[in-house]
This record gives structure tokens, sequence and C-alpha cells, in this order.
């Protein structure tokens, strides 16, 4: 005959524990029915018994004071065992037993509390923003159509921004519409977070909703999701993709710019079209680069314009927008960091313009990228101590060198790529080498105003520069350049942006600068713009020596660069009289110039012929005062 013990029981939730007799030999299911009874109108109201959890407490664990049992067995958390349905009691609780110690907790499943099922608040749009209302149409458009949209883009690039604006505009044109921002996805294991359907309604509050098709959710710190296979496969591919019953957004910081966005086991990861793909640059629905039809995080040149009309401080000087424009090709924080550096700089009511002359003039050099360092901007860049490894500074050094990087040579060079990658220092987008090759994955700057800043941040090497004058430099620079760099067409910029003629000699010239004199190298801005840019500065500055070195194409801008350089203008002075002591115009070109400019004495020809393979170098007068046959290696 079966013995019949008293056990101390405590379910989760309740703060007393209760005694029950129960036969020894009745099974763990039935002992849970007989709990379930007892609590059924009370502590487990709305709680099928199925769904109880019984464990075995390991541990001694006296019941007395009662009243505080409770609160104790949650501050020890004591060992504990699963009690399986299949077992009898007499597995686990042999007569006789302890009377003054709890035996079992009872786990009881939280109930989901039906909630009412709303949008979050529609943003505060700051006024100074540009309503980007073309680019925010457009993109509604496509999530219309295919329901995802996958947006990726560096820090401080106006993803935060833009996911107002698309929240604002879907409340506008769907009243109705329910949206829901959700602002962070945890990181973790599927087993810290449940099945896919209990993290869902953890994390998407309403999910799921009543009216899917009429269901917006639009996910801040989008590349916190990569890890969850469950979410891409249950909710992306199934619910969005394939059933089209809720539209997504992703706003990521990085992230994988090809058809694969993630990869994961336990299922087939969904394929991601070129026309919900979002990267930086403006492009069509074919993945085409496309300023006038495309979609980007980077502000086209009207949305920039508006943005900046709304600078109310003092007027802007047309040519000064230019340079800004260029500078940052559009990129958000960049702008908006440029916009505080100089607000406060005109207070004197003047109702003149400020000028490109005002922000050199006010701005030196050093000062500048300091103040950059300090704007939201640099979130999208390596600190000082980060750019101590030595890894992260060779990816730097050979974007800066090459304007896009693969994925890496050595195992070494990837895991660094990954690394800057990441962090949201380089952006990822895809190349088309050729006709029937694959598209390649590619790296680069955010902006060209991001290379220039790292260029800044490289600790000055301790290379000794073994020329006496910038002269010198230049013409033992020339004597280095490679044939085959000057012959092929220019490499893309930054962006993967056209960039102009005179780059393909600029480049070389900064390719063979670097190998002789390292670190010691600071380039400009303009250095790193595109075709359209307005030339007149110096494009590389040694500040060991405090020299510029300035190139230009078939005496491209020449005229322009004479002004700009002239002693009497502001950055003529700034030149002279601050950190550079002397500077070199070098005019690239394929054909002998006609006319001399004698008032630029620091002007040179460099007249490359015969296929790129001889270089005659020219004075102010058209004297001629070098001549090179240039090798490969």
């Amino acid at each position: 005959m079966a013995d019949v013990i008293e056990l101390w029981y405590l379910i989760q939730g309740d703060t007393q524990p209760f005694l029950l007799p129960v036969s020894t030999d009745k099974r763990i299911v039935n002992l849970r029915k007989d709990i379930w009874e007892r609590g059924k109108n009370s502590i487990l109201v709305g709680i099928s018994a199925k769904d109880l959890v019984l464990w075995k407490v390991d541990e001694e664990v006296i019941v007395e004071p009662a009243a505080g049992l409770a609160k104790r067995v949650a501050d020890c958390s004591p060992k504990r065992s699963k009690l399986e349905s299949g077992h009898y009691v007499s597995t686990h609780f042999p007569a006789p037993v302890n009377k003054n110690t709890l035996h079992i907790v009872v786990e009881r499943p939280i109930p989901v509390q039906p909630q009412r099922e709303y949008s979050d608040p529609e943003p505060d749009i700051n006024p100074i923003w540009s309503r980007r209302e073309q680019t925010v149409e457009r993109l509604f458009e496509r999530l219309q159509r295919e329901g995802l949209v996958y947006i990726r883009g560096t820090p401080a690039s106006g993803k935060s921004t833009l996911l107002k604006l698309v929240h604002e505009h879907i409340r506008r044109r769907h009243p109705e519409a329910i949206v829901r921002i959700v602002k962070a996805w945890p990181q973790g294991t599927f087993q810290e977070w449940g099945g896919p359907i209990d993290r869902f309604r953890r994390l998407i509050p309403g999910y799921p909703f009543s009216n899917p098709r009429n269901t917006y959710i639009l996910f801040d710190n989008g590349h916190q999701t990569y890890w969850d296979g469950g979410l891409w496969e249950y909710f992306i591919k199934d619910q969005v993709q394939s059933g089209f019953l809720y539209r997504a957004v992703l706003f990521c910081g990085y992230g994988n710019p090809s058809n694969r966005p993630v990869w994961y086991s336990g299922g087939v990861p969904p394929v991601v079209g070129p026309w919900s793909r979002v990267s930086l640059r403006r492009q069509n629905e074919c993945g085409d680069d496309d300023d006038e039809e495309g979609i980007g995080l980077l502000l086209s040149r009207p949305e920039f314009d508006e943005y900046m009309a709304n600078f109310k401080c003092f007027p802007l000087d047309s040519r000064f927008r230019d340079m800004v424009y260029e500078w940052t090709t559009g990129h958000a924080g960049a702008i908006d960091a440029i916009w505080q550096i100089i607000k406060s700089q005109k207070q004197n009511g003047s109702l003149d313009a400020y000028t490109v002359e005002d922000f050199y003039r006010l701005n030196p050099w050093e000062a500048f990228f300091t103040k950059l360092g300090q704007a939201d901007f640099a979130r999208g860049l390596p600190n000082e101590i980060e750019m101590h490894n030595s890894n992260v500074t060779n990816v730097m050094r050979k974007l800066l060198r090459n304007w896009t990087i693969g994925t890496g040579e050595t195992e070494e060079e990837k895991e660094a790529v990954r690394t800057c990658h990441e962090n949201g220092w380089i952006q990822a987008d895809l190349i088309k080498t050729s006709l029937y090759d694959d598209d390649e994955i590619v790296y680069s700057f955010a902006s060209p105003l991001h290379g220039v800043y790292i260029s800044q941040k490289f600790t000055i090497s301790d290379a000794q520069i073994p020329l006496q004058t910038v002269t010198d430099l230049t013409f033992d620079i020339i004597q280095r350049f490679k044939p085959v760099q000057l012959s092929e067409s220019a490499q893309v910029g930054s962006l993967l942006t056209q960039r102009p003629m005179e780059a393909r000699y600029q480049d070389e010239f900064y390719r063979r600068l670097g190998e002789l004199v390292g670190d010691c190298v600071r380039i400009s801005p303009e250095f790193l713009t595109t075709a359209n840019a307005k030339k007149g500065c110096i494009d590389f500055f040694l500040p060991t020596q405090r020299w510029g070195i300035s190139i230009i194409h078939e005496g491209n801008n020449l005229h322009e660069h004479c002004e700009r350089f002239g002693l009497h203008s502001a950055y003529g002075a700034w030149l002279t009289s601050n950190d550079v002591v002397d500077w070199i115009l070098l005019d690239c070109r394929a054909e002998m110039p006609e006319y001399p400019h004698e008032d630029v004495s620091n002007l040179f020809h460099a007249v490359f012929i015969e296929n790129f393979t001889k270089v005659i170098v020219l004075d102010n007068k058209l004297k001629e005062v070098k001549k090179f046959d240039l090798v490969e290696d």
C-alpha cells in the first residue's frame, strides 16, 4: 500500500506556501492537477493545469516563518530540478519526508494581457531639418509595393531623422494605420528570449496585431537584429516579404549590401532585392547610381539647399555652400558639424554673406578638426585609442590611397575590415566589375570629410624628409610615378563617385608621397571631392615642414588657384602667415602649355609624354627645369 506524505508547495507569484497531502504512487501529472484545483480560483485563475511546471527544491529551505518564505526563495534561488510529468511522486520524495522544509516550487506562466492596439506618438520634427519630401515619398512607395525596406548607413548619417520623417509621412497618408517603433533589439541567444512569438510579444508591444496589413514596424538600430534568425525567418521573410502581412523598415548602422544581408541555420535566409535596399548614395530600383530617381541617406542637393536655407544666423555665400556640399556629399552629420562650428563665428550683426575666405580665416586647420572630433559627426569614426590599433590604421591608410578596399586579402586584414565596418567607420557597397562577374563588396568612407578627418588623426611619423624644399620634394615624387597608374582610368572615389580627371595624378602623387614620408602628410577635403569641386586649395599638407602642394589637370581652374593663393586673399594670408610657409602648384598635363604665368612663381607644369613614360617639368615662364624617364617596377 502506498504511503501518503505531506509536501510544502510555493506557487510563483504567491506570498504564502501551502501544505498538501499526496500519495507516493501518484504521477507528477496528477499532482499538477491537484495543485491547479487548489489555486484555480485565485493565484492560478485563467491558467491551464498543463501549463504549470513543478520544480523539486534540492536544497534545504525551512518553511517557517511562512510569511517571508517567498522573499527568501527569490533572494537565495535554491538549486532545483524539474519534475517530469510521467514520474511517480515516490521517485523524488520517498517516505518519510522532512515536514519543515519546502519541497516543490510551482512555476506558472504569466498571462498575456490583451493590449490596446495603438501607434507610437507622432514624432517631433525639428524645424531646421530638410523635410526630404521626395526621398520620403519614394521610400514610402517602395514600402507599399515591396513590404520591406532595408536601409544601411554609418552613424550620424541621418537614419533616425529619416525614420521620424517616414513615421510622420505614414500617419499623414494613412491616419488609421498603426506605426510601431522598435528602438533596440536585445542581444542574446534564442534560449534566453524564447520562441519567435514570445520574443515579438515582449519586444513589439501589441504583436500580433489584428490588422497587420495596416501595420508598419520601423526598426531603429536594425543591425541589432542580425543575430536573430527567428525574426528574419518567421517575421521578415514569412510575414513581411512572402505573406505581406506587415510592412517593415530596418534602419541599420552597418550591413551586408548584397541580396543576402543575413545568414542563419534552421531556415533559408530571405533574399532582399535591390528595390528594397537603400544605402548612403542615391540609387534607383535597379541598384544603379541615380541622383534624379534614386533613394539614399545622403541629402540630395535640393534637400541640402533646403536644410541650409534654415540657417538664419547670417547669409551664406553660394561658393561656401557649394564647398560644404562637396566636402560632405550630403552627409547629415558632417553638414550639421560644420553648421555648429560656423554659427557663432559672425556675431557682429554684419549682413555680409559668410564666404569660403571667412571660413579659412576663422578656422585654422587643426582647430577645425578638433571641433569636428567633438561633434556627433565623430560617432562614425575611430577614436584616438582605436587609431592605435595597427590593423585598423592599415585599413584606413589603404582606403585613403585607393579610395575603396575589398573584404581583405589576409585573415588579419579581413578581420580588421570587419571591425571597421561593424563599428560604422566605413560603408559597404556593391560594384560591378564586368558584365559577366558577380558584384563585389567594397568599402569606402561615408564622405570626403570623413577621410580627411582620418588623415589628420594619424600620428606624425618620425620619417625624415630628405629634401630641403617643397619644389625638390615635388620633383622627387614625380620621378616615382608609375606609367600604368597614369594610363588607366581614374579610380573610383569616396562613395564610388566618379573622380575628376586630375585624380589619376593626385592619387599617384599621394601614393608615392606616402611611400616617402609615411604619415607625415595630411590631405584636404578637395583632394577627395568629385568632378564638380571648386578648386583653389592645397591637396596635400606636410605639417612637419609646413609645406602645401596643390595639383591641377591641363591648367583647369588655374586662374582661380592663382587668385586664391594670392597674398592679398584671405586664403593666401592663411598660407603665408599661419600654417603653410611654402607651397607649390603643380599642373599635370599631356600637352605643352601655351602661355607663361610670370606672376605665379610657385607654378610648375609637369608634361607627360610618350604614353606617360617621360615627363618634362616647366616653370611658370615655360622654361624646362627637369626631365625624367618613368619606369615600372
